[in-house]
């Protein structure tokens, strides 16, 4: 069910569906990097992409998100479960998308100390938004990785932040416009064996979800 439900929600969430994405592309990178990129990956890609934008910030959201640091991997998010336990990113998130007339609502939740009465500030803040959240205030404070990713993918597909005029023009010029259609021939096509075995690797739930060819030794 669970593979049903995750299929519905990631669907969109490719280059190929959404041009937007590119402008997630960092130095070094080019647009087969971002192809190959699961929805998983882009999603947290996504949410790291806003944070660091918040983090540049001179408020107390801002501040307190700082405050909480980085991981190793220089990211502020990690995973879709404890990492969001205590709203404090998800809350950032919601300031940097939410239309203006809704971003003061992130200066109340993060003053919140309990963190599950912050947690259901910030679902208050997405409701604003015009989001029906799925999950609880109990769910996110326990780490629910799949109703985190659910509610991320949600917000993603109606309120990404993301614009093409922060697509730099080398980008959009590689991407050719005129022919977006052809987008999904950036990537080299799979054979049948390679999408066989791909789709075999993927039942198996196992992590990071794949998408793009299969290395085999």
């Amino acid at each position: 069910m669970w593979q049903i439900i995750r299929h519905n929600l990631l669907s969109q969430i490719s280059l190929a569906k959404n041009i937007d994405i590119a402008a997630l592309l960092r130095p070094g990178e080019d647009i087969k990097s971002l192809h190959y990129m699961s929805p998983e990956q882009i999603l947290m890609r996504w949410m790291n992409h806003h944070l660091h934008n918040s983090a540049d910030g001179n408020n107390e959201v801002s501040t307190i998100l700082r405050n909480k640091g980085i991981k190793e991997n220089g990211e502020f998010v990690a995973n879709f479960g404890s990492d969001l336990s205590n709203s404090v990113a998800f809350i950032n998130l919601l300031e940097q998308i939410a239309p203006a007339n809704s971003k003061n609502l992130a200066a109340k939740a993060i003053k919140i100390a309990d963190k599950r009465a912050r947690a259901a500030s910030m679902l208050e803040m997405a409701k604003e938004m015009g989001m029906n959240p799925i999950l609880t205030p109990d769910d996110i404070v326990s780490g629910n990785e799949k109703l985190n990713l659910a509610f991320l993918a949600a917000l993603f597909n109606k309120h990404s932040g993301l614009s093409r005029d922060d697509i730099t023009q080398d980008v959009l010029d590689e991407l050719d416009l005129e022919n977006v259609d052809d987008l999904e021939n950036l990537v080299e096509e799979e054979s049948r064996e390679e999408e066989t075995y791909r789709n075999w690797v993927n039942s198996l739930g196992l992590q990071p979800f794949s998408k793009g060819k299969i290395k085999r030794n």
